[in-house]
């Protein structure tokens, strides 16, 4: 009888640190199956090629072996590394920008951002300060900028609303 033995190949996971800095409790999804990650479980640093918005995440299960997609309905609100040290305790009173959608200069001081909310309808968007937007903040202000440079909106009014905001009603 012949002897098959079956290898065994385990994904490789960064070193697991408690994310004690907002930047490391941000999430990113893979690509592949859809599942969400802490930053800092999955060693992803600030200027990480895998932010790039034309770039993928691909998580290290997947690259082990790629997983069946998962819809978004199945996703959790918490990262998906074994033996994650945040629980989802700690992520209460935390929320993360999915984008930015709109700008409103406030006098000589600088501009309120409209935040779309990651998990939250365009509808629940809302206004904060730009001193309130930490960790990948340039990201999302480079990424606000090209986007309205695309849909052609003129980059010096004093309220600047990209499309989706328009079509929620945040022009009126």
């Amino acid at each position: 009888m012949p002897n098959h033995q079956r290898t065994v190949i385990l994904p490789e996971w960064p070193e697991l640190k408690s994310s004690s800095d907002e930047w490391g409790r941000q999430f990113i999804q893979c690509d592949n199956c859809d599942m969400w990650y802490h930053y800092g479980c999955v060693g992803v640093e600030m200027g990480d090629a895998r932010l790039d918005p034309d770039a993928a995440f691909i998580c290290p299960l997947c690259c082990v072996e790629p997983a069946k997609r998962q819809t978004l309905r199945n996703r959790t609100e918490s990262c998906s590394r074994p033996g994650c040290v945040e629980s989802a305790e700690a992520q209460d009173g935390l929320y993360f920008v999915e984008r930015l959608v709109g700008r409103k200069a406030v006098g000589q001081a600088g501009y309120l951002w409209l935040a779309k909310w990651e998990g939250y309808p365009m509808i629940q968007a809302t206004w904060i300060p730009e001193g309130n937007i930490v960790g990948c903040a340039e990201n999302l202000f480079k990424q606000f900028e090209s986007d309205a440079i695309q849909e052609g909106v003129d980059m010096d009014d004093d309220i600047v609303l990209l499309s989706v905001a328009v079509a929620a009603g945040w022009g009126e």
